[in-house]
């Protein structure tokens, strides 16, 4: 069991959605939660650190890019439960991102590639990535 499983607290966390050339930085997760599916480079926040540090080293460890973040993009709850306990709770914030490059997978991500916008809801995306991402389709991202 993680040391984030069974939370007395909310865990902060934040995370990056990299658009460019019509294609999504995405990380297959290798740890609970969702682990085997498909979102973008993140985690929780590491004490003293400022939820932009976060976002640029979790997509640094998770992809060996270099993200140059573009201002938040959006604050959701992640909450899963088990039975009437809350198994897993997190705040992530969601910033826009750019970054270049060939991803390679790292830290806790099984996998990392550039996909396709018109193929990312295809996967088995994250909650969170799959509502970001729908918006992103109507427009509503730059």
């Amino acid at each position: 069991m993680s040391a984030r499983e069974f939370p007395e607290h909310p865990v902060a966390a934040a995370a990056v959605c990299v658009v460019a050339r019509g294609r999504v930085l995405l990380v297959r997760r290798g740890a609970a939660p969702n682990r085997g599916r498909w979102g973008f480079p993140g985690g929780g926040l590491e004490p003293g650190e400022r939820f932009e540090e976060a976002a640029r080293r979790e997509a640094r460890e998770e992809t060996g890019l270099s993200v140059s973040l573009r201002g938040l993009l959006t604050v959701v709850d992640l909450i899963s439960r088990q039975g009437r306990r809350v198994r897993f709770h997190y705040v992530i914030a969601v910033f826009r991102g750019a970054a270049r490059g060939v991803p390679h997978p790292g830290g806790d991500a099984r996998e990392a590639r550039w996909v396709p916008l018109g193929l990312a809801p295809r996967l088995d995306l994250t909650a969170t990535t799959r509502r970001v991402l729908l918006g992103q389709r109507q427009g509503s991202l730059p």
